[in-house]
Parts: structure tokens; C-alpha cells; sequence
């Protein structure tokens, strides 16, 4: 059209100029119609004013003298092309570009074939506007980022395939009349609406930093790149990319999602989805997956066990409890901090680099199958053991706040950065780590020593402080501390008291002047860094040890639910001046208790597997005070039996003062032969244990009226023919045998109330005879706690 227009206006302008010329050469030519008309009319005035004709005929002369002005100037506009001028090219910086990179001959023009040639335009000099960007019909692409544009127009430039926008101020972009275009970036404008319905070729569109609500790209079917990250003020709420099925790379980040669908993206290999509000994201259609950043949502389960070439996972600020990426042989970087992880695995991750889980509950972290692993930050967490021996390339190590009571840093030559303080280290040795580096941190804020600064540790070790907890002993008077248990006799020479009054002999014995307990013990311990003095300060907070626990391996007991203030009131005792102690012990049940317990487990057929006496004795400054029974809380205690009962119906008799006698029944041994109570009250304990036959021992069974030899017994067991078939039924013994929900059920008897069975075993001689069988048991044997 516009060619047409030219030509047009070309032979206008030479028909003109033509008739000028002539018109110019004889104003009076008869040929011509004007002369005839202007020659008729002279002859008319020439009687009335010839001075008047004249003057006419000079005022037309000038007319025609700018008409062909006009036309030579026409003319050559358009001949030599188009000018690069203020009228074509408004924006100055815009012409500038537009002479200095392509107007070759310097004319100031662009001629036809200098504008067929520009497929390309990068613009970025702060053009305000791209006026007379539509006569470069042949661009295939243009990046005109970081500009000051507010408005640009594309629609005359349809063989555009590129588009790059971003950094300018558009808040409108029409994009309808580009179908081919492959790739938009229009990141960071101010658009409210962007329709990409038209661009079925699209592959690529970054869409981020502007205000979209919503967008659709259901028709951008070839869509490989999708980034619609940060939409400031009003950010995406929803987003559906279930019909992109080519979809390779999605940034979504910084918005308010509460939900993301990738089932239908089988190729994503990038997917960035942080800084929403998502709340479960699934993965596992995602084989592919290369990189997963999804931080700072609200995900509680993140399943990547579909996603084997995962190189990068960056899931922390989360509320994740479980989280295994084991057997991940690409991965490489792994951040899950701050988080809720308790389970933490990372087995057989060969090419981990980075892992940073800190500030979670992690109580176990296993590092041993990543030898190439780098960096390690899991502070704030509660890991008591860290072993970083088979992990050679370590040279930055962050465990600050955990629970760790031994590091061992000898094989990690490489080790650069050691944050280690706030653990329960007692010694430390540094002296393998040559490459350590001398400290180094910077403090973030006002520098004015206020909660708002910040240190950072760059380099270097930091290994103070350590705080444990340790028992001291009051020996002739006065009280002391045994630190060669706790830093090793083979360190001490490394320790340093820093403790007024405290001071230590030759074997690490540490005694404190004066007779009152004494709070915290300070030593300082010489790490031997080569690089630089690096002591590290452990704080020993002082408990005076209170519960002794004699008792063997075949009982455990739990005092963490004992009420050593109602013991203390009870007793009349003060804690803060009195030494007190409480001693945990077991003995040889007497032959009368024997015989009691006997007779309870005889009545409802069960047989004994182990007998014992559990005393607490209460000791004041050195002297007894009582043996404590009962009022004392509750006691957990697990009696260790042989394993090969696992899984047998168990019933644990208690006789209380000799009197009463307590049935914890509804018990099953456990696969290491353990068996559980809780106890309020203190006495003789008997393990009785369902014999091995198709009897059930319990009333109401159907039962032979012998018992079969029990292999895990000795020959005790054997049928006595002086004896009766305890096995029988007797409708007067209460079912101690029920379940009840795995809890023991608890019942209690006095023993002054059992009602003697009929036949042989009530004849007092049997019973003397059972009596004396299990003392002389003992005797012989002289164990505290034995099984039968």
C-alpha cells in the first residue's frame, strides 16, 4: 500500500512540476486553457487597469513558483527513502540508535533495501519511545529491555519471532497480530492483562514482575518455558498448565498458589514453585525432574522417590516431617531447613556436595555414603552422635545447637570452617585440620552491639561454648568432681580450670573450697588448632547425684515419673542442704514370699520364669534413712527374659507387705524377652510365663489334665504325681489372663483369703518343700535376680 501511495504521489508531483515549468516559460501560452482564460481576461481589463494585470499575473507566478518547490522536495523525500528525522522518529535516542547501527551511507535516510535488511533491533540507551518501529516490516526480532518505554506497538511488524521487553513501564501489550512469534519476555512492566491466545507457536514467556491476576496459556500447547514468577500487588492466585505437555522449565515463584498441578507435565526438568502457599505438592508424574525449589510453602510430605535424575531439591521453610532422597545418585545440593524433619535419610547419595538441614528435630543424621560432601549445616537440631569420618572433601561443618557429645574432625584434612558451640563436647582435638582458617566474621546491622546485629562467621572455628551436666560427690567433707571420667586421663594435661576455689590433682579429682554445693565448674580446653589459639570453654552445670541405680541386667528401671519432692516432704528432707540419695537395688525374695507367690501362680497354671525382691533405699548424709515402698510416684520397670519366650502370654505377680498381692496380667513377652510394668508400690516380683501346650491355663479352657515337659524349662516342670492338675479350671480364680488393649490389667489379692484347693497341694509339707527348693536355689546360685 505504501509503495503504491509513493507512486502515486511521484506522478502527481511530475505532472505538476511539468505544467509549472511551462506555465513559467510563456504565462500567456494560447495552447493551454489557464493562458486562453487569463489572455480573455486581460483583454477585458486592460482598458480599466493595467497596473492591476500586472501584479496578478505576478502573484500567480509565485504560486506556481511554490507549487514546484513543494513537488522537487516530494520528490526527493521519497527517492532517496525514508528520513531519519524527528517527524518519522520521534524519541531522540531512538534516532541516534537508528544512525549509528544502520543508516550505512549516512545520509540520514534509510532506503528501501536498508530497511528490508533490519531483522534485528537491541535497543538500551533509555528510550522513552519506539515510534516508526512499525516501518521495520521485515524485524525478526527486537529487545528493547531496560528502557523507559510506557507504550509500545508491535502489530506492523508480523514476522517478529522475538520479543524481549522487560525492565520498561508497558501496562498494555497487544501481541495478537505476532503468530509467529516463539519468544516473549515482558518481564517487570505494570501489565494487568496479557492475551497470548493468538501465539500458537510460543515456546518461551516470562511473564514475571508484573500485575496479572490470572492468564491463560491452554493454547501455547508448544510451550517449553513458562516464568510468571513475582506478579507485585497482584499475584497469581491460579494457574493451570495441565494442556502444556512439552513443558520443560516452570517458575511460578512469589505468589499465592494454594495449589500446583504437574501431573500432565511428564518432561518438566525445572520446576520453581517457591514463596506460596502450597500445601501438597505431587511430583511423581515428573520423572524427569532436575531441579525442585519449593521453599517457603506449607508442605507436610514431599515424596521424590519418582525423581532419580534429581540433581538440586530446595524444600526448606516447610512443615515436612519425613523426608528421604536416599539412593539419589545425582543429587548434589540439598537444602531442607527449617523444617519439622524428625527422619532425615540420605543413604547412598554419592554426589551430595551441599546438604543443609538446620533448624529442624533431626535426632539421627547418617552422612557416612556422600564422600564427596562439602558442606554440612545442621544446626538447631537434636543429633547427639555426627560422624563425619567418611567424609574426606568436608570443609565446611555448622552443627551448632544439637546434642553432640563427641566430634571426631582427624579425617577431615580439607576442613576449613568449624561452627561447633553450643553442643556438649567435653574435648575437641584440632590438630589434624592444617587447612583450618583463621577466624573471620562480619556483624550485620548498626554495628552498636543490639539485638538488630548479626554476626556472620565466614571462616575459622568457633567452638565455645559447650554445656554438659555432670555429678558431684561429697567425699570427707567436701565436694568433688571427677573430670578424668568426662575429658579422658589421657587430656587432661589439655585442661585448664577457670573456676575460683576449684582445683584438680594429677588424676583429674576437682575439689571446691567451702562447704556449700557448688553450681557450674569452668574449664577451658586447648583444641591445638594450627592455625591460630582456639580453647574451647566447656560449662559444667553441678547436680548432686541422687538416684543410684544397683539393680542388674536382668531388670531396668525408668525413674523418670519418680516424685522425689513428695520423698524429700515425706521425710522430712531439704534438698538444698541435706546430701541425699536413693538407692535402687534387688535381692532374694524370702522363701515365705516365695511361697506366696507360689501359690498365686500355682492357682491359675502359669509358670514362673524369674522371682526377685526390689527394694529403694533412702540414704541422708551418708546414713539410711528407710526403705521406701510406697508414695513415691511411679516406676517403670522391664524385667529381661530369656528371648526364646517372645511372644508367650505373661502374668507379673507382685506381693506387697507380704499381704497384698498384685496381678499385672494382659502382658506379651516382646521379641527380645523384655516385659514392661508400671508400679506404685515396691516388693517381691514374680515372672510367670503360660507354659508351652495346647492348654490355655486359663478357666474355662478346654484342657488335658497333664502339662507336657517345657523345653526352654528345667525338669521342675515335669508332672509331679504328689501334685494335682493345677491346669483344671477352678470356677472361684478370677481370668488374670485377659488382654486388655496391650496394657497390663492390674488386680489385687490378699493372700490371707486364698481359699486352699482340695487335694495334695494344700498339704503343708509340699508347699515347705517348694520353699526350701527355691532357697536353696539361691543359695547356690547367690544371684540377686535368677530365672527358672
Amino acid at each position: 500500500m505504501k509503495r503504491k501511495l509513493l507512486t502515486v504521489l511521484l506522478m502527481s508531483a511530475m505532472v505538476l512540476a511539468g505544467s509549472t515549468v511551462a506555465k513559467a516559460d510563456d504565462v500567456f501560452d494560447s495552447n493551454t486553457e489557464e493562458s486562453s482564460q487569463i489572455d480573455m481576461n486581460m483583454e477585458r481589463q486592460s482598458e480599466v487597469n493595467p497596473e492591476d494585470t500586472i501584479n496578478n499575473l505576478e502573484k500567480i507566478a509565485e504560486e506556481e513558483s511554490e507549487k514546484e518547490k513543494s513537488a522537487e522536495d516530494l520528490i526527493d523525500t521519497y527517492a532517496d527513502g525514508i528520513a531519519i528525522d524527528e517527524g518519522n522518529f520521534p524519541d531522540e535516542n531512538f534516532r541516534k540508535y537508528l544512525k549509528d547501527n544502520f543508516d550505512e551511507n549516512g545520509d540520514g535516510y534509510f532506503s528501501q533495501d536498508e530497511i528490508d535488511s533490519i531483522t534485528f533491533m537491541t535497543i538500551s540507551n533509555g528510550v522513552k519511545s519506539l515510534d516508526g518501529i512499525n516501518y521495520f516490516t521485515s524485524m525478526t526480532s527486537l529487545d528493547c529491555s531496560n528502557n523507559q518505554l510506557t507504550s509500545l506497538d508491535v502489530s506492523k511488524n508480523p514476522n517478529l519471532t522475538t520479543l524481549k521487553c522487560f525492565g520498561n513501564r508497558l501496562t498494555a501489550l497487544d501481541v495478537s497480530k505476532n503468530l509467529n512469534l516463539l519468544s516473549l519476555d515482558c518481564f517487570t512492566n505494570q501489565l494487568t492483562e496479557l492475551d497470548v491466545s493468538k501465539n500458537l507457536n510460543l515456546r518461551y514467556l516470562n511473564c514475571g514482575g508484573n500485575k496479572l491476576e490470572s492468564f491463560d496459556v491452554s493454547q501455547n500447547t508448544n510451550l517449553g518455558s513458562l516464568i510468571c514468577h513475582g506478579n507485585v500487588g497482584n499475584p497469581l492466585t491460579e494457574l493451570d498448565v495441565s494442556k502444556n505437555l512439552n513443558l520443560v522449565y516452570l517458575d511460578c515463584s512469589y505468589n499465592k498458589l494454594k495449589s500446583l498441578d504437574v501431573s500432565q507435565n511428564p518432561n518438566l526438568r525445572k520446576l520453581y514453585c517457591s514463596n506460596n502457599q502450597i500445601t501438597i505438592l505431587d511430583v511423581s508424574q515428573n520423572p524427569k525432574l532436575y531441579t525442585l525449589d519449593c521453599n517457603n510453602n506449607q508442605i507436610t510430605v514431599l515424596d521424590v522417590s519418582k525423581n532419580p535424575d534429581l540433581d538440586c531439591l530446595y524444600c526448606m521453610n516447610n512443615q515436612i516431617i519425613t523426608l528421604d532422597v536416599s539412593k539419589k545418585m545425582n543429587l548434589r545440593y540439598l537444602d531442607c531447613s527449617n523444617n519439622q524433619i524428625t527422619v532425615l535419610n540420605i543413604g547412598e547419595s554419592p554426589k551430595l556436595v551441599t546438604l543443609r538441614c538446620n533448624n529442624s528435630q533431626i535426632a539421627a543424621l547418617d552422612v557416612s555414603q556422600s564422600p564427596n560432601l562439602s558442606e554440612l549445616n545442621c544446626m538447631d537440631n537434636q543429633i547427639a552422635e555426627l560422624d563425619i569420618s567418611k567424609n574426606p572433601n568436608l570443609s565446611e561443618l555448622n552443627c551448632v545447637n544439637n546434642q553432640i557429645k563427641v566430634l571426631g574432625v582427624s579425617q577431615n584434612p580439607n576442613l576449613s570452617t568449624l561452627k561447633c558451640d553450643g553442643n556438649h563436647l567435653t574435648h575437641l582435638d584440632l590438630s589434624y585440620n592444617k587447612s583450618m582458617s583463621v577466624r573471620r566474621s562480619v556483624t550485620m546491622g548498626q554495628g552498636d552491639g543490639t539485638y538488630s546485629d548479626m554476626v556472620i562467621v565466614l571462616y575459622g572455628a568457633y567452638v565455645t561454648p559447650q554445656n554438659i551436666t555432670a555429678n558431684i560427690v561429697s567425699q570427707n567433707g567436701k565436694w568433688t568432681l571427677d573430670l578424668a571420667e568426662i575429658v579422658g586421663k589421657e587430656n587432661l594435661d589439655r585442661v585448664t580450670l577457670a573456676t575460683n576455689g576449684a582445683q584438680m590433682s594429677a588424676d583429674g579429682i576437682v575439689t571446691f573450697s567451702g562447704s556449700n554445693i557448688p553450681a557450674k565448674l569452668v574449664y577451658n580446653y586447648n583444641t591445638k588448632n594450627p592455625t591460630e589459639d582456639t580453647p574451647m570453654t566447656v560449662n559444667v552445670a553441678l547436680t548432686k547425684k541422687v538416684i543410684d541405680d544397683q539393680t542388674g541386667n536382668d531388670i531396668t528401671v525408668d525413674t523418670d515419673n519418680l516424685d522425689l519432692d513428695s520423698i524429700y516432704k515425706e521425710n522430712g528432707l531439704n534438698p538444698d542442704s541435706d546430701d541425699i540419695k536413693i538407692v535402687l537395688s534387688q535381692d532374694n525374695p524370702s522363701k515365705e514370699n516365695i511361697e506366696k507367690l507360689l501359690q498365686a501362680v500355682g492357682v491359675d497354671g502359669y509358670s514362673v520364669a524369674s522371682t526377685c525382691e526390689f527394694l529403694m533405699s533412702l540414704y541422708s548424709n551418708g546414713q539410711k534413712i528407710t526403705d521406701i515402698n510406697d508414695k513415691f510416684g511411679n516406676l517403670s520397670l522391664t524385667f529381661q527374659l530369656n528371648p526364646s519366650f517372645s511372644g508367650k502370654d505373661v502374668v507379673v505377680y507382685q506381693l506387697h507387705n507380704n499381704i497384698e498381692v498384685i496381678v499385672h496380667d494382659g502382658l506379651t513377652v516382646n521379641t527380645d524377652g523384655t516385659v514392661e510394668i508400671s508400679v506404685d508400690k515396691l516388693s517381691t516380683f514374680a515372672v510367670a510365663v503360660k507354659p508351652s501346650s495346647n492348654n490355655t491355663g486359663k478357666p474355662g479352657a478346654d484342657q488335658s489334665g497333664t502339662k507336657k515337659p517345657d523345653s526352654n524349662r528345667p525338669d521342675t516342670n515335669k508332672p509331679d504325681s504328689n501334685r494335682p492338675d493345677t491346669s483344671q479350671p477352678d470356677s472361684n480364680q478370677p481370668n488374670t489372663n485377659q488382654s486388655n488393649g496391650g496394657q497390663s490389667d492390674v488386680k489385687q489379692t490378699n493372700t490371707n483369703q486364698l481359699s486352699p484347693k482340695t487335694g495334695d497341694s494344700t498339704n503343708p509339707a509340699f508347699w515347705l518343700l517348694v520353699a526350701m527348693a527355691a532357697s536353696i536355689t539361691g543359695i547356690l546360685n547367690r544371684k540377686r535376680f535368677y530365672k527358672h
